[in-house]
């Protein structure tokens, strides 16, 4: 294979994945993270993020002998898809919070079940408002 074509193939690599699943990790770090411990730990999720880069970089290497394009492909997608489902069912919508709500979802546990009364603090637990003023009347 020509040069040329190994170089076109990186770079389209390099944009297609700078604008899919490459700032997930900043924007995410971003916001989980309370402002006093935000640089340290986006530091290490980036970190990790590059790290595990590494890793699919060099496993695919090893791997494309093996398997094949196809077959290989066909790991990543599911990799993909599992990321996906993660961020649909375990990650709130955090679009126009402020900090403090967000670091409030965060901080205990929002995805199991018991919340800890923290939807009461989010003033999401309406339902108990309006309990409260019925009986008061």
């Amino acid at each position: 294979k020509q040069w040329y074509q190994r170089r076109v193939r990186g770079f389209a690599f390099v944009v297609y994945f700078s604008v899919g699943l490459a700032p997930i990790p900043f924007l995410v770090a971003a916001e989980i993270f309370p402002q006093h411990l935000r640089d340290k730990f986006t530091s290490i999720s980036i970190s990790l993020f590059y790290s595990l880069i590494a890793v699919v970089t060099l496993a695919f290497g090893e791997l494309y002998p093996i398997l094949g394009i196809k077959y290989l492909f066909a790991i990543f997608a599911v990799f993909t898809f599992l990321g996906v489902i993660f961020v649909f069912f375990f990650l709130p919508e955090t679009g126009g919070e402020s900090s403090e709500r967000i670091f409030l979802l965060f901080d205990k546990p929002w995805c199991c079940g018991d919340d800890g009364g923290y939807t009461t603090l989010l003033g999401e637990d309406d339902d108990e408002e309006e309990e409260d003023e019925d009986q008061r009347q």
